[in-house]
């Protein structure tokens, strides 16, 4: 029976939120009827059981894919339904919580690699209808775990970025196909009557129009027979080059995160040197690999690494195709960046009334000062004393700085004009 009950107690979580007490579990099966039904607890086996945390600390919430949604075939998540044993009815409000706001709990308990090195999860979707139960996600490895969600939005936001070119392309074609279906028909120079020759103005008039009609098809069947086939190349090459620049600022943000001794990061980049090496021409590539398009994928590949806690500025360059961005860790970002950072925060409407009120204030100013300079003018011209008020005499105690063979020279010289 001691055995039974040491059991029984190893399979229980107790799951807290924030450091308080939420709910005390123990696991439970979904019935295969597909009802959503749930056994009773310690009835059946449950899978995942043998793996699952004593206790558990909720601490944050997120709205990440990578962690609301991980891959199916996913080693490192196990999942696992857990019902409520204290009776206390805390789990209906907190699912209601999640569902609302579409969220997901995320927390830490003890897992393979010591003290916080587990992760739970409680997703706001697929929670049982039952009050008192609760479906979570949970992995032991924690680090893994973050290296998968990692990799899952480096490829979920290249297939994005991948879909949206391929719908730049669609379009830019389907603009080319309607402009040549647009194209005005080309005049017809009318026949001249026989026996009847042009005259001066006719014949300027007929070599115009014949004119007008070969611009008109030149350009089209060159458009048509040019860029149809190297546009695909074209996209596929921009594509690339944006992927690798990517790939490279993701390395230099994990070396920076794992660097504990450095608190900055400079990162230097410019279209020339993203594009080296690449055998389409740079011509052909500027509309697609642009500075806002590096620059964007510096700020993100920031914001990934450093999950929202990194601060990325830009810096003022001396060219127009090369840029510098910083990159610093949470509290360690220069009291200017961050008033930079703030001023651009700013509505337009609050900073238009800034702008008022110091206008306002120097137009005052400007009243003050031409009438004090009007009021002591007047005073001067009609010879009052309290001008002097108004007014200080500089220089009154100032000291002597010359020198003793100064002051000898210039008594002598008195002595000598006496």
């Amino acid at each position: 029976v001691f055995y039974f009950l040491l059991e029984q107690h190893a399979m229980e979580l107790s799951l807290l939120l924030e450091g308080k007490f939420l709910a005390t579990l123990v696991p439970v099966k979904l019935s295969a009827s597909g009802d959503g039904t749930l056994s009773a607890p310690g009835s059946v086996t449950v899978d995942n059981e043998e793996e699952l945390p004593y206790e558990a600390d909720l601490t944050g919430y997120t709205r990440d894919p990578a962690v609301v949604a991980p891959p199916a075939s996913s080693p490192h998540w196990r999942e696992i339904y857990l019902k409520s044993t204290d009776g206390r009815g805390k789990l209906a409000g907190f699912k209601k919580y999640l569902s609302d706001r579409k969220k997901v709990a995320v927390g830490q308990f003890s897992g393979e690699g010591g003290e916080g090195s587990g992760t739970i999860v409680v997703p706001h979707a697929g929670q049982p209808a039952d009050a008192e139960a609760v479906f979570v996600r949970f992995a032991t490895d924690t680090k893994a775990a973050q290296a998968e969600a990692a990799e899952h939005r480096r490829r979920r936001k290249l297939a994005e970025h991948q879909k949206m070119q391929a719908q730049h392309i669609k379009h830019q074609q389907e603009m080319q196909r309607r402009q040549a279906a647009a194209a005005p028909a080309v005049p017809a120079v009318a026949p001249q009557k026989p026996g009847k020759a042009p005259g001066i103005l006719g014949k300027l008039m007929g070599a115009q129009r014949r004119t007008a009609a070969h611009l008109q098809r030149v350009p089209l069947k060159a458009k048509a027979t040019d860029d149809a086939p190297g546009d695909a190349d074209v996209g596929a090459e921009a594509q690339r080059i944006i992927g690798k620049f990517r790939d490279e600022m993701l390395r230099k943000m994990e070396a920076f995160r794992d660097d504990s001794s450095k608190f900055e990061l400079r990162v230097p980049f410019s279209v020339a040197a993203a594009s080296k090496g690449s055998k389409v021409d740079a011509s052909l590539l500027m509309n697609r690999v642009t500075m806002d398009v590096l620059k964007y994928m510096v700020y993100e590949s920031a914001e990934e690494v450093g999950e929202d806690q990194w601060v990325a500025s830009k810096e003022d360059g001396e060219f127009l195709d090369e840029m510098v961005v910083a990159v610093y860790k949470e509290g360690h970002v220069p009291p200017e960046v961050l008033e930079d950072m703030n001023q651009g925060d700013l509505p337009e409407e609050f900073k238009a009334t800034q702008r008022a009120a110091a206008d306002v204030a120097l137009r005052e100013q400007t009243k003050k000062v031409a009438a004090d300079t009007a009021r002591v003018q007047r005073a001067v011209q009609r010879g009052d004393k309290p001008v002097a008020e108004d007014l200080m005499s500089l220089n009154a105690n100032k000291r002597d700085r010359r020198t003793i063979e100064d002051v000898q020279l210039e008594k002598e010289n008195k002595r000598q004009r006496g």
